[in-house]
């Protein structure tokens, strides 16, 4: 019965994630990986790396933009409202329980929870991620987020976001 909740929720997430992808451009979602990238996670923390040249590094960006508040609060680039709602949720204390931690890159492999959280897209001025979270012994089912931040005139922006399940 788990097994059927969880397959029905990612169903219901994919069906979300597709009416979202038609409502704005969402086609680099398309391109999120199925699995933990390291790679993905070495490039964004290395200083010669494209994303971390010319103009502000990601590498310096990133913890700043999950822990501070005001700061990300001045790096928040959403135009859809689908964007906005999630961005919203992850404040709210009664919204995602990980919050604006989220933005790691992570690996779990147990029994009850296979999830994983890793980097994609990474050029000079694009860095997308994708955290997956299947939750095999809990009738909720697990969640999937994912997130695209751009270089905008030298500087890191938070320009998409979504939440399922």
């Amino acid at each position: 019965m788990k097994k059927l909740a969880s397959f029905a929720l990612m169903l219901l997430s994919a069906i979300s994630i597709g009416a979202f992808a038609q409502e704005a451009d969402m086609s680099w979602m398309e391109k999120a990986p199925d699995k933990y990238l390291p790679a993905a996670t070495r490039t964004i923390t290395t200083a010669t790396s494209p994303c971390n040249q010319n103009g502000e590094a990601f590498k310096d960006f990133i913890p700043k933009f999950r822990t501070d508040k005001s700061f990300r609060n001045s790096r928040l680039r959403l135009t859809d409202e689908q964007s906005k709602m999630s961005a919203e949720a992850l404040d709210s204390p009664d919204g995602w329980e990980i919050g604006w931690n989220l933005f790691k890159a992570s690996k779990k492999n147990t029994r009850c929870d296979k999830s994983y959280g890793t980097w994609f897209n990474v050029s000079a001025n694009e860095v997308c991620f994708i955290h997956q979270d299947v939750l095999l012994c809990d009738e909720w089912g697990g969640s999937t987020a994912y997130a695209r931040f751009q270089r905008i005139g030298g500087q890191w922006y938070l320009t998409a976001l979504m939440l399922a399940g």
